[in-house]
Parts: C-alpha cells; sequence; structure tokens
C-alpha cells in the first residue's frame, strides 16, 4: 500500500498504524479496530464535570455569544430577505405566486460578477525594498567607472614597466604607477565587495520570492474546490447580502476541521467516520448488525480495493456563510474587526458530526436545531435565529443520524489570544482553549469583501446591491403586472341585453367552429345582429401608464450598470452616449475591484506567512523544484521580509488595449537605451498581450535576433562585394527567387541615349545609366 500526499511528506506512523489495524482482518467488523476502541477512548462518553470556574467561563461565553446572536437578528433577517428576493420571490415567499416577476435583480448580479472577477489573478512575490549597500553608493555607473579606471591605469602602469624594462622609460616612475594601482585596487575592493554582497543578497531573496510564489500557487490549485468558483460565489454574495467571507488556515496531516469546505475528499475524512462507527459499535451505541456496522462494512472493503491514498497538508480554503460570522457588537469597522475584542463562527453540526471533529459525546445536553427550510409551517425564534420546523426537514432525510443538530461557536478571543470552542447548552468546551495554530500578523482567520462600503457608527453592514435596487425591481415588477392585467381587462367582449338571448343561443355564439353559419332564436326576422349584440369597448391601453425606461435609469445611477449591459431598452441611445455610459461605469467599478485585489493581497501575505513559517524544504523542494531556496526565519523576519502581491487589475478586465498601445510608445524607445535586457522586453510585451508563452524556454542571450540572423545569411548569400557593389561581379547578384530579378527597375539597353530631364537637356557625357538603372558614375541618382 502506498499512501500518496499532496503536500508536507509521508503520512504519519500514526495514520499508518490505523490503516494497518482498519485493513488487516477480514470480518464484516473487524475486530482490530474494536480493541483499538477498547484500549483508546476514541470518543469522549462521559458527563462532562468540569471545575466550577471553567462551567462558569463556558456559560459566560455561552450567554455572551447568545447575547450577540440576538443584536445582530435584524442584520441577518434582512440578509436572507435580500437572498429571497434574488431568488425571485419578490411578491412573496410562495412560489405558487404567479404574479409577473422579471427578475433583473438576478441579472445585475450576474454583470456584476463578471465583471469584479473576470478571471482569476496572478499572484506575484516581492521583497520589500531595503537598502542593502553600506559602502557603494548603489549606482551601477560607479562600479563602471571604478572598473574603466582601473583597467586604464593598470594599462598605463603596464606600458611604463614595459618601456622600463627596454631601457626606454623611468624604472622608478614604473615602481610609482604600480603603487598607485594597487592602491587604488586596495580602496575599489571594499565598494566592488559591497556590491556583490548586495548583488548576492538580492538574487537570493528574489529566489526566495519565486519559490514562495510557486508554492502559494500550487496550494490553492489543490483546493478541493475550483478557486475562481469560489471567490466568484463570495463576491455574488457580496452583491446578494452586502458581505462575503474568506476563511484561511493551514490543514495537517490526521486533522479534523468542522468547516465543510476544508473536508477534502481524502482518507482523513474516511478515517474519522470509521473512528466514529467503530467506537460506537465498540461502546454499544448502534447495534453491531445495523445499518452502521454494513456502512463500516463496505467502507473496509472499498479501502482494501485501493493502492493508494491521498492525504493532503496545506493551506486550506473555506467560505463561512454570509450569516455564520458572529462578531463582537462593539465592532465599529468589518474590514479589520475595528474595536471587537472577539469574533465567532457558527457551526451548525449533528452529533454524528461532533463525535467524529471533536472527539466528544454530546449526547443530549445541548440545544437542539433545526436547519432553515422554506418550506416552512412553523416559525420558531431562538437566540436571535429564526429556526424554521416543518414536517419534512432536510436533516430528517440527511445521514446525521439524528434530525437535532447542534450549534458550535469558534471564538476567537484577541485580548487573551485564545480560541474557545463551545457548543450551545454543553457545560464543556469541545476543544481545550488554546492560541491559534498558526501565527499571523493578524490573528483573525476571517477575510471580509464588502462593495458598497459606508460609514455609519450603528451599521456596520453595508446595504447589498439587492437593497439598492429592490425599489426599482419592484415597480417594475408592478408596471408590468399592471399592464397584463389591463391587457387581459382589455380583451374583446360582447354585449347583449339581459333576457334577449336564451343559452342555447350564448352556447353557439361561444362555441362555433370557423365559418359556422348560426341559427339565433332571439333573432327576429329583419332584425339586424348589431340591434341585438354590441362589442365592449373598454378604456385603452395608454403605453406611457407601463414606460419603464425611468427605472432603467434609476438601477443605472444606483449600480452602475447601464442599459446596454440589460439588453435592448424601449429607447434609442446612440453610441457616443453608451460609450460615456460605459466609462463611466467602469470608472465606478473600479474601486470595487481594487477591493477584491486588497482582499487577495491579504490572503496572499497571510497565506505566505502560514507557509513560510510550517513548510519544510523537503516538501518545498518535492513540489517547486531542486533548485527551490526556502529560508529559516523567525516570526519577526518572516512578517518583515517577504510577502505575496496580486497584479494589479488582474482580477478585473484590464484595459489591454490601452496596455497594448503604451507598449508600442516605449519599447521603441527602450530599444534604443544601452544597456536594456531584451529578455525583459519580450517577456513585459507577452505579458501585456495576455499570452501563456513560456519565454524561458525560447530565450537564449547569446543568439542574435532572427532578423539579424536572417540578415546576415542574406549578405552570405550575395557573395563577395566590389567596390561598386555586387554588381560589379557578374553573377554574384543577390539570392532572390526566379522573379526576384525583375523586381528591381530595369534601365534602358546599352547604348541606348539617356531620355531628357525635366529641363529637356539630354544627359552628359559619361552618365549613360548602366543595366538596374544605376548610372555609370556608381550613385543612382536622389
Amino acid at each position: 500500500m502506498v499512501l500518496m500526499t499532496d503536500a508536507n511528506g509521508p503520512p504519519t506512523s500514526a495514520m499508518q498504524s490505523m490503516l494497518e489495524n482498519l485493513l488487516g482482518t477480514e470480518p464484516s467488523i473487524p475486530e482490530s479496530i474494536l480493541e483499538q476502541a477498547a484500549r483508546t477512548e476514541i470518543i469522549d462518553r462521559d458527563k462532562p464535570d468540569p471545575p466550577e470556574p471553567r462551567k462558569e467561563l463556558v456559560a459566560k461565553w455561552n450567554d455572551k455569544l447568545k447575547r450577540a446572536c440576538k443584536y445582530w437578528q435584524p442584520v441577518f433577517e434582512r440578509m436572507r430577505d435580500d437572498q429571497d428576493f434574488a431568488r425571485g420571490y419578490q411578491w412573496t415567499t410562495n412560489e405558487r405566486d404567479n404574479r409577473y416577476v422579471a427578475n433583473l435583480c438576478l441579472r445585475i448580479i450576474a454583470q456584476r460578477v463578471a465583471f469584479f472577477y473576470a478571471k482569476n489573478p496572478k499572484f506575484i512575490a516581492k521583497r520589500r525594498e531595503r537598502i542593502l549597500n553600506t559602502v557603494w553608493d548603489g549606482d551601477q555607473s560607479t562600479l563602471v567607472a571604478l572598473q574603466s579606471a582601473g583597467a586604464a591605469a593598470m594599462g598605463q602602469a603596464q606600458d611604463a614597466q614595459n618601456a622600463a624594462a627596454m631601457g626606454q622609460g623611468d624604472p622608478a616612475q614604473a615602481m610609482q604607477m604600480q603603487a598607485g594601482v594597487a592602491q587604488m585596487q586596495q580602496a575599489a575592493m571594499p565598494i566592488i565587495q559591497d556590491a556583490g554582497r548586495v548583488r548576492t543578497e538580492e538574487q537570493q531573496l528574489d529566489k526566495i520570492a519565486h519559490t514562495l510564489q510557486l508554492l502559494f500557487e500550487h496550494d490553492i490549485a489543490q483546493q478541493p474546490q475550483d478557486f475562481k468558483a469560489m471567490m466568484k460565489m463570495v463576491v455574488r454574495r457580496a452583491c446578494t447580502t452586502s458581505i462575503g467571507w474568506v476563511k484561511l488556515g493551514f490543514e495537517r496531516v490526521m486533522q479534523k476541521r468542522p468547516e465543510i469546505e476544508a473536508r477534502i475528499a481524502d482518507i482523513n475524512n474516511r478515517l474519522a467516520t470509521l473512528e466514529r462507527i467503530s467506537a460506537d459499535i465498540h461502546d454499544d451505541e448502534v447495534d453491531d448488525n445495523g445499518p452502521e456496522a454494513e456502512q463500516m462494512r463496505l467502507m473496509l472493503q472499498d479501502l482494501r480495493t485501493q493502492v493508494e491514498y491521498v492525504v493532503r497538508e496545506g493551506l486550506t480554503l473555506a467560505y463561512p456563510l454570509s450569516t455564520s460570522i458572529i462578531m463582537d457588537p462593539k465592532v465599529i469597522s468589518i474590514k479589520e474587526f475595528l474595536g471587537a475584542d472577539w469574533v465567532a463562527e457558527q457551526y451548525i453540526l449533528s452529533p454524528n458530526d461532533v463525535k467524529e471533529v471533536y472527539e466528544k459525546d454530546v449526547g443530549k445536553q445541548f440545544t437542539a436545531y433545526k436547519n432553515l427550510n422554506s418550506d416552512n409551517t412553523t416559525v420558531t425564534t431562538r437566540h436571535g435565529f429564526t429556526i424554521l420546523e416543518s414536517e419534512v426537514n432536510r436533516d430528517d432525510i440527511s445521514d446525521s443520524g439524528d434530525a437535532r443538530n447542534a450549534c458550535v461557536w469558534e471564538i476567537w478571543n484577541r485580548k487573551d489570544g485564545l480560541i474557545y470552542t463551545i457548543c450551545d447548552g454543553y457545560p464543556d468546551f469541545l476543544r481545550e482553549p488554546a492560541s491559534p495554530e498558526v501565527y499571523t500578523d493578524r490573528f483573525w482567520p476571517w477575510f471580509p469583501l464588502t462593495l458598497n462600503d459606508i460609514d455609519h457608527e450603528l451599521m456596520v453592514y453595508p446595504p447589498s446591491d439587492v437593497k439598492l435596487i429592490i425599489d426599482m425591481q419592484k415597480e417594475y415588477n408592478r408596471a408590468r403586472q399592471g399592464m397584463r392585467e389591463h391587457r387581459r381587462a382589455a380583451r374583446p367582449k360582447t354585449v347583449v341585453a339581459s333576457g334577449m338571448i336564451d343559452a342555447e343561443d350564448l352556447d353557439k355564439l361561444s362555441n362555433h367552429p370557423d365559418n359556422a353559419i348560426i341559427e339565433l332564436n332571439g333573432l327576429q326576422p329583419g332584425q339586424k345582429v348589431d340591434d341585438l349584440l354590441q362589442p365592449f369597448k373598454g378604456p385603452a391601453i395608454d403605453p406611457n401608464l407601463y414606460d419603464t425606461e425611468q427605472l432603467y435609469t434609476d438601477m443605472l445611477r444606483v449600480t452602475g450598470v447601464q442599459e446596454a449591459n440589460l439588453g435592448p431598452t424601449g429607447g434609442s441611445p446612440t453610441a457616443t452616449q453608451s460609450n460615456i455610459a460605459e466609462a463611466s461605469r467602469a470608472t465606478a467599478m473600479g474601486s470595487n475591484i481594487d477591493d477584491i485585489d486588497d482582499l487577495l493581497t491579504q490572503l496572499a501575505r497571510t497565506g505566505s506567512q502560514i507557509l513560510l513559517q510550517e513548510v519544510n524544504i523537503d516538501t518545498v523542494k518535492r513540489i517547486v523544484g531542486e533548485g527551490a531556496v526556502w529560508p529559516e526565519m523567525s516570526r519577526q523576519q518572516i512578517s518583515d521580509e517577504l510577502w505575496l502581491e496580486i497584479e494589479a487589475g488582474s482580477t478585473g478586465r484590464p484595459n489591454q488595449a490601452q496596455e497594448i498601445a503604451n507598449a508600442e510608445r516605449i519599447f521603441p524607445m527602450l530599444m534604443q537605451l544601452p544597456g536594456i535586457n531584451p529578455e525583459f522586453l519580450a517577456k513585459e510585451l507577452i505579458r501585456r498581450l495576455d499570452d501563456r508563452l513560456d519565454i524561458t524556454q525560447a530565450f537564449q542571450s547569446a543568439l542574435p535576433s532572427i532578423v539579424a540572423m536572417n540578415g546576415m545569411a542574406a549578405k552570405l548569400a550575395q557573395g563577395p562585394q566590389g567596390p561598386g557593389g555586387a554588381m560589379d561581379f557578374p553573377g554574384s547578384g543577390p539570392a532572390q527567387g526566379p522573379a526576384g530579378a525583375q523586381n528591381a527597375p530595369q534601365g534602358p539597353p546599352p547604348g541606348a541615349q539617356r531620355p531628357p530631364d525635366q529641363t529637356g537637356r539630354p544627359p552628359p557625357p559619361g552618365m549613360m545609366p548602366r543595366p538596374g538603372g544605376v548610372p555609370a558614375g556608381g550613385m543612382a541618382p536622389r
């Protein structure tokens, strides 16, 4: 059996022994698992009896979280209302409501998400700019001047020494010049050594930065969920509920995490389920002939058929719901949790999930919760959260083993630097309070994304895009619904006086075939049909009454999405108006793109600090390559030395045409300057063209350009050149195609008179043109 790992080396011995115990026997319920469960208490089932101070601390945090949940209840209810509205429940939450809904809200959200996060960003590692030189002034011209002066002085000294050796110079002067050269070298040596040291350190730091960049990109690419899809989901949540969350952490081998997104489909997750089932069977919590035992047998059977197992260790990204983060009510800004002493994340877990993650059996000592359900029949409120109970709940058909759920809070307290994990109603901690497993300057693992930031003393959550356009959307639906009702009311109707026509005639008039001849009992001979039946003319439909053009204008002003992005409208805007509106929209949304870039920059910087601390050199070389450079730094050095940045404008739609135009202007000037690296120009041009060509494989600095090589080949093909050019050697013309020689200007045949010029005078003697139009003097006329 081979255990494959994604990050930090081979699996632990604990995992290896557990797999050997799991797969060592063939019975449906292996005895080795039961023996292991008997030897070690996998799940703590004892009723907790903590000391009184500990119990009071748990109760204090439990009460504090309940009061915070109640404080944020109106905000979370508004978020859920916005979600329903964007879903299409814009009249009521009843899906059977058939009133008119044109969901422009969802369309606007899709447009904004596509604009804000058009493509995955580029994570670029950069070293912090520092002054490393102590003797050298940092100017390359100084080194060039020293080198030139030293070479000139050595040349003069050598000439003087040679002249003295030949008896043509003064030996004392030659010795004096040699001493001057040695003195000059001694004075220049500290500068040269300092410059070399600076160059070496910068190259080393650049290589570390490149290694860090490749490692970070690898961890992002190895996430169980696609990074681009999940980040678009975060942006979509920010547009819908006003905020989106990203949580950054580090996952170790055999570590159990409560986040759904972080539970990767590897051997760790399966082993946790096997541990829980085996412990339940051993402790007689479930029947050894029941469905759990059969599930365990099937899992073991599948494990035996697999040759390799994937165990991953590295950065983890989770994406909590907008209503899952409970902040200290004292917070005054969400961006960095300013003013907050603590922040908590809420998990709704089944009792079996609590067993697998925290290895504790909460039994019945917890407050039971039911997940939210749209088809609710009874609405109750507990601790500020709306708990919807219905006859059919999704928990009832889940694999949790219990329809009741536990509310678990993971509290990050910045004052004491500890993490507390409690369950609502449980008298003890689920995990022993401890400091974060990984150190970061920021302390908080959550990164918020908000797009409509405001400055309000009490309402720190900004309004969502749904909230901004809800009035326009409702008015649009009312206009369309009113027009529908008016159109239905204005359908053709026929009026007849009461009692003038019997039921048989009504049936004939209402249900008759095409081109039918109808006999009416109520129509007298000679009486006109118009005298009996008259068409009803109701009020005409006024299009201005149901005009929606002003609603599009309001949406443009509120969200920055113009009419052309929503589709054709009733008006006829000109191309100039559309271009102006698009330019203003791009300018307004540029700030939101900067917000997303700032979020990703914070993720990259914090992630780089975690990687520099937690990943060893062997793992780095296995992932990046044998040439990788990985330092051993203290926490202070890690926070000061390097960080990752997001390339500017990489998440939105960059103005590629403008970048190419700038390059076309700048590059010709750079090509004329001495000392410009052509490899740098090639890389920058390829980057602006957004091409994926790898220049490192194509570039070789010793080779001339392809144009230069082609020119050299053409000159070699022309043969030797005489004083008058290639024409002086018959048969040595340029290498051209069969008709290439005919492209040159053809002169008059030999002996022919040259035509007169504009003055009418014939050419002077001796200036008879030669074949090819070149005069006898060898100079072509201008």
